[in-house]
């Protein structure tokens, strides 16, 4: 997906690329296929490109997907109101059924072109440190009691916040990766946008994360028991099931764009950290799990 940031969709200009991508398929399936047989791989994993099952099929090669959503099933919500989709979700969903199998992780959409799926627990990063030595990264000393608020976007940003009318927010301190938002009334921890800091050592020592719905926001903040303030993100299919499984598996609200961009933040900050536990139990050994199988495939 051509995307301005991390909450809308350029759709004329995907569709555009994905038209350009499929005339060029079959030399892209030949240009792969021989790379993988000079490999000497005995096996492709795909999350979850369509050109990998394809060029697997064609070198010999078992393939298995590794995803929470496929793309023809992604883009069979445009191919509804623009017929110039559908051969494109047509030509992936054929891909798509050449693999052996499918490992398919939570907040998951539907799958229509795989023959065979088995579920597979959340894979996610984990931060090896506990939140006070992750606090103290972030700069906070030990007896700084105020909630610290990540803003992540996936590293799409948000694009520019004209906080016209902020709240006061001073009982929060604000982690993001670039400059402080002009007329934000509260303190700010900058990184840079490729922090040296890894983002779940980040996410580790916050107490919320304001952002869009994602796998990799959702997975980290439930693995870390970090509370979600999300934004909504238009015509983008998966969105209702990863909000589904944020509310079953988490402590998450929804903010209003027009509040998010006029930071006015505080009564849903308020909201979210309002919430009671416990926290659901969810299981964190994905990867552990897909090692498994990737080596019984193997």
């Amino acid at each position: 997906m051509l995307q301005p940031n991390g909450l809308d969709i350029d759709l004329g200009g995907t569709l555009a690329a994905h038209e350009a991508f499929a005339r060029g398929w079959d030399a892209a399936v030949e240009r792969e296929a021989s790379f993988i047989r000079r490999s000497g791989a005995r096996l492709v994993v795909g999350d979850i490109p369509p050109l990998a099952f394809a060029a697997a099929s064609r070198a010999g090669v078992l393939s298995v997907a590794l995803a929470n959503f496929s793309w023809d099933w992604i883009l069979s919500l445009y191919a509804a109101r623009e017929p110039r989709w559908k051969p494109i979700v047509a030509l992936y969903r054929r891909s798509y059924s050449l693999a052996g199998a499918l490992l398919r992780l939570p907040m998951h959409g539907d799958f229509p072109a795989f023959r065979k799926i088995e579920d597979i627990p959340l894979v996610v990063s984990r931060s090896p440190l506990g939140k006070r030595r992750a606090r103290e990264i972030l700069g906070l000393a030990r007896g700084d009691r105020r909630s610290a608020v990540l803003l992540s976007f996936g590293g799409f940003g948000t694009g520019p916040l004209d906080l016209s009318s902020p709240d006061d927010l001073s009982a929060f301190v604000f982690v993001g990766f670039g400059p402080r938002p002009p007329g934000l009334r509260a303190d700010w921890i900058e990184f840079p946008p490729r922090a040296p800091v890894p983002h779940v050592d980040i996410v580790a020592g916050c107490d919320a994360v304001i952002g869009k719905p994602g796998y990799g926001t959702f997975s980290e903040a439930v693995a870390h028991r970090c509370r979600t303030l999300r934004l909504p993100r238009r015509d983008f299919r998966e969105v209702p099931r990863m909000t589904r499984w944020m509310k079953e598996s988490g402590l998450s609200v929804e903010i209003r764009r027009a509040d998010f961009y006029a930071g006015r933040w505080k009564r849903d900050l308020e909201r979210l950290f309002a919430l009671k536990g416990p926290w659901p139990r969810v299981r964190l050994d994905g990867s552990e799990a897909v090692a498994r199988r990737l080596s019984a495939f193997a």
